[in-house]
């Protein structure tokens, strides 16, 4: 008689064996497929030499780099060009590259890589401040009084590097005037030396503003009207091309009935040229070629005294 308690003993071991070994032949084997890639890289990046002294520290937003898969031992690294807080000569253009390493863990043997180049340029800053919200043109009237008060909200000025020098205007904000013209000023320079100027007119008028004259003041600036002469208005005068360059032609619809003279000041008030504007032509050409490029000022006066403007205008 066979001992059937040691046959089904011998039966499931050479059972499990089977499943055993039918189970190790069966698995896959492991493939991680290891991949390395940026996820950003820098287009071109300009750095300003701000105060252009001939050399800059470099900077640029920092690459990112991730890996796909079974990844290890990951390694980002800066292979080529100088490194970032270097100082180097502006203006200049300079390579660099940034590479991404790791090992596929399924194959220790291969490993894998990606790369980022990009230029970084260093520029000389020729970029002017800019005044944000320099005042229009202000037309103001006495009335009883001797003088008027003035006021206006004072600029503000930004520049692209951030440093910038603003000077006190000629003119103080709330200064009472008497009646004229007076232009105001303000100036802002960056650390570069580049420059911008906000610049404004206020006409102060006696009296009281004329009834159902809501017309503003804008291109022409009168000091002083005389109404027996008729509406001065009639006589408005522009300044063509403004900005200017080797020529600013003055012109208006009426001519006139008496000789003008004309003047033009730079802004720091000094007399450039003069000229004599004949009666009855509606057209006068000042030759400006030998002016620097800048903000001026153009007075018009009549000879009889009835008439008297002042416009601005800007050689490039």
């Amino acid at each position: 008689m066979r001992n059937t308690n040691l046959f089904c003993s011998n039966l499931k071991w050479r059972i499990g064996l089977l499943l055993l070994v039918f189970s190790a032949g069966s698995a896959p084997r492991l493939s991680a497929q290891c991949s390395v890639y940026f996820s950003y890289c820098p287009d071109r990046v300009t750095v300003v030499d701000c105060n252009n002294s001939g050399d800059e520290a470099l900077s640029w937003p920092m690459p990112i780099a991730a890996t796909l898969g079974g990844c290890s031992d990951f390694l980002l690294l800066q292979t080529a060009g100088p490194l970032p807080g270097t100082v180097v000569s502006a203006p200049g253009t300079y390579s660099i590259t940034y590479s991404a390493y790791a090992i596929d863990v399924a194959d220790r043997k291969r490993k894998v890589s990606a790369s980022c180049t990009f230029d970084v340029q260093v520029v000389e800053d020729n970029t002017p401040p800019v005044f944000d919200n320099c005042p229009p043109n202000i037309t103001l009237y006495t009335g009883f009084e001797l003088t008027a008060n003035a006021t206006w909200t004072e600029p503000t000025v930004s520049d692209n590097c951030g440093r910038v020098i603003r000077t006190k205007p000629n003119i103080p904000c709330n200064s009472a005037l008497k009646p004229g013209v007076y232009w105001v000023t303000y100036t802002a320079v960056d650390a570069s030396g580049n420059y911008v100027y906000c610049s404004f007119s206020i006409t102060v008028i006696p009296g009281f503003m004329p009834p159902g004259n809501d017309r503003s003041f804008t291109e022409i600036n009168l000091t002083e009207r005389d109404t027996t002469k008729g509406n001065l208005f009639d006589y408005d005068v522009k300044l063509l091309p403004n900005p200017f360059y080797d020529g600013l032609s003055l012109n208006t619809e009426k001519a006139w009935d008496t000789d003008l003279s004309v003047e033009l000041y730079n802004i720091q008030g000094s007399l450039m040229l003069t000229q004599n504007w004949p009666a009855h032509t509606n057209q006068t050409v000042l030759n400006t070629s030998s002016l620097i490029p800048g903000i001026y000022l153009v007075k018009i006066v009549s000879f009889d005294g009835a008439f008297r403007s002042v416009l601005r205008g800007v050689k490039l």
